[in-house]
């Protein structure tokens, strides 16, 4: 729910300010969510996210579709959505780990947003989230490090290291040296 709130946020800020928009469609009809995701003004777009997300597996592949679309805030939807269905379903996608590198600096904070919140094979994620420890946006370098510090994974500690030591931004040094606590304290 969090990173719904945060997408719309983002949108908003991006797009202006939206009216909220009562749902146009009702049931899982995946095109025309998909179809709002792509099209949709900001309400519209938080409607799609979380429908399709409520969706689950049928939507997956429309999804993972639009992970290829232009628009980053489609990205982003796409990304927080998956994120959901593969939180409830136990489900990663390569895809979303490639996300991490996306050319957005939204859609690659999205996705290490996201990664540590799908149990299964989270550790998979590990050396791209660690490679996003390196991207020019602190707030992707947060989100990775607290990413990291969830998942777990004691082979991200010199990474984090070198972040909660180096970084020029205080608030992602404390994020850092957070995850190399929650590591550390992981048996």
């Amino acid at each position: 729910m969090k990173k719904v709130i945060v997408f719309a946020v983002i949108i908003g800020m991006a797009i202006g300010s939206a009216a909220y928009a009562e749902k146009m469609y009702e049931g899982e009809d995946i095109p025309k969510y998909i179809y709002n995701l792509k099209e949709g003004n900001f309400a519209i777009k938080v409607d799609a996210v979380l429908s399709l997300g409520k969706i689950g597996k049928p939507a997956i592949p429309a999804l993972l579709e639009t992970l290829k679309d232009k628009n980053d805030f489609t990205r982003v939807g796409s990304v927080l959505a998956l994120g959901e269905i593969g939180s409830r379903e136990n489900i990663m996608f390569p895809e979303l780990i490639q996300s991490v590198a996306d050319k957005s600096e939204l859609v690659r904070w999205a996705a290490a947003d996201v990664l540590d919140e799908i149990s299964t094979d989270a550790k998979s994620s590990v050396p791209a989230l660690i490679e996003a420890l390196k991207d020019s946006n602190k707030n992707v370098r947060e989100n990775a490090s607290e990413s990291l510090g969830e998942i777990g994974d004691r082979s991200a500690l010199e990474a984090l290291d070198l972040l909660a030591k180096n970084d020029r931004e205080e608030s992602v040094r404390k994020s850092a040296e957070t995850a190399i606590e929650r590591i550390r304290s992981k048996k």
